[in-house]
């Protein structure tokens, strides 16, 4: 993803202030089970409508918008992690255990801590040169890229929500 589509989702994270609302364990199982079984990819840039993940649109609540929200959210934390490996302990064949779903769903996380997921995760997928300025910067403020602090929270948070 490039550095200012990043800086877009973060800043759209962060606008609404506060932490990222919690989602529907069930429906971040329920997309992600049907995003793999179709091959289908996420990411930051694309969309697909809940009707092709097999959601109703009124199993949302009184609330659709920040539901759906919530669940784009969560669903690039999720990507982050699994692309990065690090629920490989957590994997039961070709899922996840619950677990996972519902610390996802329910981890206490802002836009910072979705940025730092998905910046790992931007530089995972790209070679080390195209990322070693940013790598830097992230030292200069404090940022240790080689020990994420949203990965040891998210698996501390499976253990103890």
């Amino acid at each position: 993803m490039a550095a200012d589509q990043l800086n877009d989702f973060v800043g759209t994270i962060n606008r609404q202030g506060g932490p990222v609302p919690e989602a529907n364990p069930e429906h971040l199982k329920k997309i992600w089970k049907r995003i793999r079984e179709a091959g289908l990819t996420t990411s930051a840039t694309k969309t697909f409508g809940l009707g092709a993940v097999g959601i109703d649109p009124w199993e949302l609540g009184d609330r659709p918008h920040e539901e759906v929200h919530a669940l784009a959210i969560r669903l690039e934390l999720l990507r982050s992690l699994f692309e990065r490996n690090v629920l490989h302990d957590y994997l039961r064949g070709d899922d996840f255990a619950e677990e996972v779903f519902q610390a996802a769903a329910s981890l206490p996380c802002d836009g910072d801590d979705i940025g730092e997921a998905m910046v790992q995760l931007a530089m995972k997928q790209r070679p080390e040169a195209d990322y070693s300025e940013l790598k830097r910067e992230m030292i200069a403020h404090g940022i240790d890229p080689d020990h994420p602090r949203v990965d040891s929270r998210f698996l501390a948070w499976i253990k103890n929500p």
